[in-house]
């Protein structure tokens, strides 16, 4: 079950979201909180935090960066975020509209 808001737009630029995630089957609650800054008109900035509470194995706390640049119908998403004893995932995705 997943209970959020994500449309809360301050002075135009900046977008603030939060998150509260229960998993039963793993045992505990999951909270996320994040921020999109718009830059330019197709470049924008995000950053974000996610942590675990109350699971019999504790996740540890994330903090993830990225970027977003969007051109006519094209859009590009760029994400990092550490992964623990695995290192880092980087997640880029390219779309287009018709």
């Amino acid at each position: 079950m997943r209970a959020g808001e994500a449309a809360v737009r301050v002075g135009g630029t900046l977008l603030l979201a939060g998150e509260v995630r229960s998993r039963p089957r793993a045992g505990g609650i999951s909270a996320g909180i994040g921020t999109e800054y718009r830059l330019l008109p197709s470049f924008v900035v995000r950053g974000g935090y996610s942590s675990s509470m109350g699971q019999a194995v504790p996740a540890s706390p994330m903090a993830g960066l990225g970027f977003g640049l969007s051109l006519r119908k094209a859009t590009m998403d760029y994400a990092i975020t550490p992964q623990g004893n695995l290192g880092q995932a980087q997640r880029v995705s390219v779309s287009t509209r018709f």
